[in-house]
């Protein structure tokens, strides 16, 4: 399993708003998550950092502006993020049944945005990851396997190849049964290290 910082940070666990359901999810998906569905997708992950992070004096524009992708021009911000991890974690968020605002969604948010901030920033990019992590630990069952699984469907290159063990783990995922889950990304992980 991954190594993760330990509770070194006393968080207490931050107030997390309502945003985008179930439900809302579902018809954007049903619609092929049309741009503007991908939007706000990527606002409710930037909600999610920016409230785990509420105590902290966090220059948020400045954050924003370090985030950038080449995409049909340069984009930053959440325009960058609606064209990069918001197509896994909106489609992930309305397969597994889950609102933008549950644990899971804002564990990957926080690692999504500190993994996407320009090198300028590596107090924020850490700050950002750890408290991602000790939140999750905090507020998710079974957290560890749980947020190793995240981590692997958030980080496959080929999503075309993989469709059939995505969607395994998103079903897994949606029953709770994360140890399935887990069980099924580490044979994967092996079936794949041994045809190297």
């Amino acid at each position: 399993m991954t190594n993760r910082p330990e509770q070194r940070l006393s968080l207490e666990i931050p107030n997390i708003s309502e945003k985008t359901s179930i439900k809302i999810l579902q018809d954007w998906s049903h619609q092929r998550w049309p741009s503007d569905a991908k939007m706000h997708v990527a606002a409710d992950m930037v909600k999610n950092c920016q409230e785990l992070l509420a105590k902290k004096n966090i220059d948020w524009k400045l954050v924003l502006r370090n985030i950038r992708i080449e995409n049909f021009g340069l984009q930053f911000g959440e325009s960058a993020i609606a064209n990069s991890e918001a197509h896994i974690v909106g489609p992930l968020a309305a397969q597994v049944d889950w609102p933008m605002h549950r644990p899971e969604i804002v564990y990957l948010s926080g690692k999504c945005i500190a993994s996407r901030v320009s090198e300028k920033l590596e107090d924020f990019k850490k700050t950002m990851l750890e408290t991602a992590i000790v939140y999750g630990q905090k507020t998710i069952p079974n957290a560890n396997l749980c947020m190793e699984v995240l981590d692997y469907i958030l980080e496959i290159p080929n999503r075309n190849k993989e469709r059939h063990t995505i969607k395994q783990l998103y079903a897994l995922l949606r029953e709770g049964n994360t140890e399935g889950a887990y069980k099924t990304m580490q044979s994967r992980r092996d079936f794949v290290s041994k045809r190297r």
